[in-house]
C-alpha cells in the first residue's frame, strides 16, 4: 500500500508501505487419507507393496516451522509399539525387526493397527485433530513344524486283539497361525508290517483290518510316525510308537515226543520214579498240570486186554501233577499185566481254554496246516501191538485241508511316487496298483479302495483292477501333492472282521502346467513421483508380481511395451530379490526429464518363462515433478532493460504497463509474483504482486521529470528456494500541451538586453531576437510565437512570430523629436504564447519612462510568458559641440598667479562619440550579471552617461570562452 503525507501548504510526499503479515500457527496438520494399508510377511521386514507412507498437509505459511509436518506413532497393539518406527519427516513406516505371526494376539486376526499422529513444528505445537489408522496385515508363513506331545510313545495290546481295535492316540500341535499351515495329517511311515493303521485326522492307532497278531511270532512293533501339515512348503514332525504284544494263553501244551515207551522191573519199589514226561507250552504265562486221562489200559503177555479195575492195574502208576513225573504207586505184578498204556493229560491251568494232547490212537495235528501249500495230505497210518512177535496193520489216511482266510493281500511291486499333470482330464490314468492273495475263492479275491489325506475326491480307483484315475480338475497352485492310501481287501461279502486287508501309501505329485498368467501386484493407484532433474539411471520403481506356477512357469521377467505416452524415457531390467525369492522389475530413467513435467505412463509387461509363455500388462503412471530450475523470464517487456512511453498527467492508479514474466518450471515453481525494488523512482509507482500490473502512484509531470527508472523483480514460488530475475524499466513521459512558454527570471533577463544596440536615426534595422522563451512541452506542443504587447514607442518596432525584433522608424536619441525626451533605452514587453494565430495588439503608450531600472506597466514579473526587453539606442555624431553657456563672466584678483586655474570651462559631450574598452577576466555569464551595476557605478564616478555598446567574448579552438586573453 501507499502512505501519503500532506502539509498545510499543499506539498505532499508518498511512500510505499509494505506490511508483512507474520504467520501464526493456527492450522493443524490434516492427513490426506484417514486409513492406510500395508502387507508384510512374517519373518520379513519389507512391505510387499512398496514403502508404506502416511502424508499430511498444513495450511500455514509454506517454508516455515508452522507448516513443517512431523509424524509419530501414538498407539499400537499391546507389546508391538517397539516393532515399528516412523520417519518423522517423510512419514515412512518401517519395521525394526520381523514379526512372528504366532506371537500375535489371536484377537488381532493377523492385523496390526497403528495410530499415527501428525504435528507441526510451530509454537505452539499443533497436532492433527484425528489420527491416521495404518492397518498392517501380517501374512502367516508355514514356519512351524507339527510337534508331537512326546517323541516316544509306548502302548500294549493283547495278541488276540481283533481288527479295528484302538491301541493308542498320538497327538501333535502346529503353532502356525492360519489354516492349511496349521492343519496336518498323521501317518505311519514304517514299522507297521500291515498290522496297524492310523486315523489320519485323529491320530488313533488301531489294528489293521484282517491283521492277526501273534506274540509268539513277534512280540514288539516299532512304528515311525509323522504329522505333515498342508502348507505350500509342507513340514513334518516325527515320533516313534512302540507297541508291545501282550501274551494271550492260546497255545496248546505239546509233548515231545508225543508217545513214549518205558520198561520197568516188576519188583520196582513203590514211589520209585518211572519216567519224566514233561510237556512244553509257548505261552508266556503257561502253568501246566499233569494227570492220567481216561481209563488205564492193560495187556497180558498174550496181548489180551486186562480188566485194569478188577486187577488193580489202574493203580500201578501215579503222576506228579506239577512236573509230570510218573512213579510207581503200588506193587507191580507182571503176571497180571505185561504192558500198561496210559494217556497223560497236560493241562495249562492259565489257558483260556484247555487243549488236550493224547497218546492214544487219536490222530492229532502236529503243526498248522497250510491250504495254500497243501490242499490234500495223504499219509499211511501204522497200528502195531506190543506182542511178541509184534503184529501191525496199516491204513492210508487222506486229509482234505479246508481253506481259511489266513493270508494277507500282498501288493506287487509298485512305485511310491506317481506324477500327473495338473491339466490332466477326468479319467486320466495315474497309476495301476495290484496285489495278490494266496487264499482261494472269496478269500483270495481282492478289491481296492482309496483313502486320501484331505480327500477332495480328485482320485478314484477301479474296484477290481486297482487303476487310479483323475476324478476332478487338478490345480497345482491349489494342491501340489496327494498322499493316497491304497487298500486291498479280500472276502468282499463277509463281515468286516472276516476280511483281511493290506494298505500301502503312495504319493501323487501334481506336475505344474503353465496355466497362470503372472499378476502384477504393486502398481499404485496414484502416480509415482519422479523429480525432473533426476539423473539417468535413477531407480524410480520396482515392479513385483505373483505367478502361482512352478519353476520356469512361475519365473517372471519384465519389459516395457510400446503403449506409453513417453518416447523412451524409462527402461526396465529384471533382477532377483532373494528376500522374497522372486524377480522384480526395476524401472530406471533412460533420459533427462527436464521440462517434461506432468503425468506420463508406461505399460509394464510381466512374462513367465514357461514353454508357452504367458503374460499380463498394467499401466504404471509417473508424475514428473517440477524442480525449481528456471528463473522467471520477462516477456512483456523483454528484459533485462526496456523503455516504454506513457502520457504525462495521468491520474494515480492508471495502468502504466502490464508486466508479464514466464517461468519454464511448472506448478508452484512456475507461479510468478512481482515487486518493485526499492530504488530510485519506485515510490511513484505501484505494482500488483500477482498480476504484474504497474500503475502510477502519483500524477506524473513530464516537465518536472521527463523519465523514470524502475527495477522490477519477478520471482517464483519455488520450494525450498525461490528464483528471481530483474528488469530495468525506463519510463519516458509523452508530452501533452499543459505548459505555457516561459521566460527566465534571472537577473540578466530583467530587463533583457541585446548585446548590441541600434543607432539612432536609423530604420528597418534588426534589433535582435527575443526567441529565448522555453516550453517544457515537447514536439508540436513546444512551438512558441512572440507578440509585442507593451512598452515605449511600440509603433517604432515590429516583431515577427519567431521573435525577430526590427526597428522600423528612426528614433532621435537627443529628444529633438517627440516625445522630446532624451532616449538612451527603450523598454518593450514581449509575450510568448503557443497560439500563433493571434493578431498584433500594438498600443500607443502615453507614458514614456525611458528608465532602465523601472519596469513597464504591462510587465508582470510573475507572468513568465512576458519578457521585459530593453533596447539600447546608440548615439551617432549628428550634433556639433556646444557650450553650456554662450556668455561667461569671469572675475580675477590681483593675486592670481601665472598658470593658476581661472575657470573649468566644460563643453557638452552629449553628442561626442567617446568609447572606452573594459576587459574582464570573467565568464560571459558573470559579466552580464555585473554589467548594469558596473555601468551605474562608472556613471557616478565620471559624471557622464555610460552606454554599453556590446559585450564580446574571446573563444578558444574548442569554441568555449577563453578568460586568459
Amino acid at each position: 500500500m501507499s502512505a501519503e503525507a500532506i502539509d498545510g501548504g499543499g506539498f505532499r510526499t508518498i511512500v510505499e508501505l509494505k506490511i508483512f503479515i507474520d504467520d501464526y500457527n493456527d492450522n493443524a496438520p490434516v492427513f490426506r487419507r484417514d486409513d492406510y494399508y500395508g502387507v508384510v510377511r512374517e519373518n520379513t521386514q519389507t512391505f510387499l507393496r512398496g514403502p508404506l507412507m502416511v502424508s499430511a498437509l498444513d495450511d500455514d505459511q509454506t517454508g516455515t516451522d508452522n507448516s513443517k509436518v512431523n509424524y509419530r506413532i501414538v498407539n499400537a497393539p499391546a507389546g508391538l509399539m517397539n516393532n515399528f518406527t516412523i520417519n518423522t519427516t517423510s512419514g515412512e513406516i518401517t519395521l525394526k525387526g520381523s514379526i512372528d505371526y504366532e506371537k500375535l494376539a489371536k484377537s488381532l486376526d493377523g492385523k496390526i493397527i497403528l495410530q499415527i499422529e501428525a504435528y507441526d513444528l510451530g509454537v505452539p505445537e499443533l497436532k492433527s485433530k484425528s489420527n491416521a489408522n495404518v492397518t498392517i496385515e501380517v501374512e502367516d508363513e508355514n514356519d512351524n513344524t507339527p510337534i508331537f506331545d512326546h517323541l516316544q510313545y509306548t502302548a500294549a495290546i493283547l495278541e488276540n486283539a481283533t481288527s479295528g481295535m484302538s491301541i493308542i492316540k498320538i497327538h501333535a500341535v502346529d503353532l502356525d497361525g492360519t489354516d492349511r499351515n496349521n492343519e496336518f495329517l498323521y501317518r505311519i511311515d514304517s514299522g507297521a508290517q500291515d498290522k496297524f493303521r492310523i486315523d489320519f485326522k485323529t491320530g488313533v492307532i488301531s489294528v489293521e483290518m484282517g491283521a492277526s497278531l501273534d506274540r509268539e511270532t513277534k512280540n514288539q512293533y516299532i512304528l515311525s510316525m509323522s504329522a505333515t501339515d498342508r502348507g505350500t512348503e509342507q513340514l513334518a514332525g516325527h515320533c516313534v510308537v512302540t507297541i508291545n504284544i501282550n501274551d494271550v494263553n492260546d497255545e496248546m501244551p505239546l509233548f515231545i515226543p508225543q508217545a513214549k515207551m518205558v520198561s520197568i522191573n516188576e519188583n520196582t519199589v513203590v514211589n520209585s520214579q518211572v519216567a519224566i514226561y514233561p510237556a512244553t507250552d509257548a505261552d508266556f504265562d503257561s502253568k501246566l498240570q499233569y494227570s492220567i486221562y481216561g481209563p488205564v489200559q492193560g495187556f497180558d503177555e498174550n496181548g489180551k486186554q486186562v480188566d485194569t479195575s478188577a486187577t488193580g492195574v489202574n493203580n500201578y502208576f501215579g503222576i506228579n501233577a506239577d512236573n509230570g513225573t510218573i512213579y510207581v504207586k503200588s506193587k507191580l505184578d507182571r503176571e497180571k499185566v505185561e504192558m500198561v498204556v496210559m494217556v497223560i493229560l497236560a493241562t495249562d491251568v492259565n489257558a483260556w481254554k484247555p487243549t488236550v494232547q493224547t497218546s492214544t490212537g487219536q490222530l492229532v495235528l502236529k503243526q498248522k496246516l497250510d491250504y495254500e501249500h497243501n490242499k490234500k495230505i495223504i499219509f499211511p497210518v501204522l497200528a502195531k501191538d506190543n506182542g511178541n512177535p509184534m503184529q501191525s496193520s496199516s491204513a492210508t489216511v487222506e486229509v482234505t485241508v479246508l481253506d481259511v482266510n489266513d493270508n494277507q493281500p500282498i501288493f506287487n511291486n509298485y512305485s511310491k511316487i506317481y506324477n500327473v499333470a495338473e491339466n490332466a482330464s477326468q479319467g486320466t490314468s495315474v497309476a495301476s496298483i495290484s496285489a495278490t492273495d494266496a487264499d482261494s475263492g472269496e478269500f483270495g479275491r481282492l478289491f481296492y479302495t482309496l483313502q486320501v489325506t484331505n480327500d477332495d475326491g480328485c482320485f478314484i480307483i477301479s474296484k477290481w483292477m486297482g487303476e487310479i484315475t483323475v476324478n476332478c480338475t487338478l490345480d497345482f497352485e491349489t494342491r501340489k501333492n496327494y498322499i493316497v492310501y491304497v487298500i486291498a481287501k479280500d472276502n468282499e461279502n463277509d463281515t468286516e472282521n472276516q476280511k483281511r486287508a493290506q494298505t500301502v501309501a503312495i504319493e501323487i505329485k501334481i506336475l505344474d502346467i503353465n496355466d497362470n498368467n503372472p499378476v502384477i501386484t504393486n502398481i499404485p493407484t496414484t502416480p509415482v513421483k519422479v523429480l525432473e532433474n533426476a539423473q539417468n539411471g535413477t531407480e524410480v520403481f520396482r515392479v513385483s508380481s505373483t505367478d502361482p506356477d512352478n519353476g520356469l512357469n512361475g519365473t517372471v521377467e519384465y519389459s516395457l511395451t510400446l503403449n506409453t505416452n513417453t518416447t523412451g524415457w524409462f527402461f526396465i531390467t529384471t533382477v532377483p530379490n532373494p528376500s522374497i525369492n522372486k524377480n522384480e522389475g526395476v524401472i530406471r530413467l533412460k533420459e533427462n526429464l527436464l521440462g517434461r513435467v506432468g503425468i506420463v505412463y508406461v505399460t509394464v509387461r510381466a512374462t513367465d518363462r514357461g514353454t508357452s509363455p504367458l503374460s499380463s500388462e498394467k499401466q504404471l503412471y509417473f508424475e514428473v515433478e517440477d524442480v525449481n530450475l528456471h528463473q522467471p523470464q520477462f516477456v512483456v517487456p523483454k528484459g533485462p532493460k526496456a523503455t516504454i512511453q506513457i502520457e504525462e498527467q495521468q491520474k494515480p492508479g492508471s495502468i502504466v504497463i502490464d508486466v508479464n514474466a514466464s517461468d519454464a518450471d511448472h506448478g508452484q515453481n512456475g507461479e510468478v509474483l512481482y515487486y518493485l525494488f526499492p530504488d530510485k523512482d519506485y515510490q511513484k509507482f505501484r505494482m500488483d504482486n500477482k498480476t504484474g500490473v504497474l500503475t502510477n502512484a502519483v500524477e506524473l509531470d513530464r516537465e518536472t521529470q521527463p523519465s523514470y527508472e524502475l527495477k522490477i523483480i519477478a520471482y517464483d514460488k519455488g520450494l525450498p528456494n525461490s528464483l528471481d530475475n530483474s528488469l530495468t524499466l525506463f519510463i519516458n513521459l509523452l508530452d501533452i500541451d499543459d505548459q505555457k512558454p516561459s521566460f527566465s527570471r534571472g537577473v540578466q533577463y530583467e530587463p533583457y538586453k541585446f548585446s548590441e544596440g541600434v543607432n539612432e536615426e536609423t530604420s528597418n534595422v534588426r534589433v535582435g531576437s527575443v526567441d529565448i522563451a522555453t516550453d517544457l512541452d515537447s514536439n508540436n506542443n513546444s512551438i512558441i510565437c512572440y507578440y509585442l504587447v507593451g512598452g515605449e514607442m511600440q509603433d517604432h518596432f515590429s516583431l515577427n512570430r519567431s521573435g525577430e525584433l526590427v526597428l522600423t522608424s528612426p528614433i532621435d536619441r537627443e529628444g529633438n523629436n517627440p516625445p522630446f525626451t532624451e532616449i538612451n533605452f527603450i523598454n518593450l514587453v514581449i509575450k510568448a504564447t503557443p497560439f500563433c494565430y493571434l493578431k498584433d495588439t500594438t498600443s500607443v503608450q502615453k507614458k514614456y519612462l525611458f528608465n532602465p531600472a523601472q519596469r513597464p506597466d504591462e510587465y508582470d514579473h510573475t507572468d513568465t510568458t512576458l519578457l521585459w526587453v530593453q533596447v539600447n539606442i546608440k548615439d551617432i555624431n549628428d550634433h556639433p559641440p556646444k557650450f553650456k553657456q554662450t556668455i561667461i563672466s569671469i572675475g580675477l584678483t590681483r593675486k592670481t598667479q601665472f598658470g593658476e586655474l581661472i575657470l573649468n570651462l566644460k563643453i557638452s559631450l552629449i553628442n561626442d562619440d567617446q568609447r572606452v574598452k573594459v576587459i574582464f577576466r570573467m565568464l560571459p555569464e558573470e559579466v552580464r550579471n555585473i554589467s548594469y551595476a558596473f555601468r551605474r557605478q562608472l556613471e557616478d564616478v565620471t559624471g557622464f552617461r555610460i552606454v554599453v555598446d556590446k559585450i564580446q567574448t574571446h573563444e578558444n579552438e574548442a569554441g568555449k570562452p577563453d578568460v586568459t586573453q
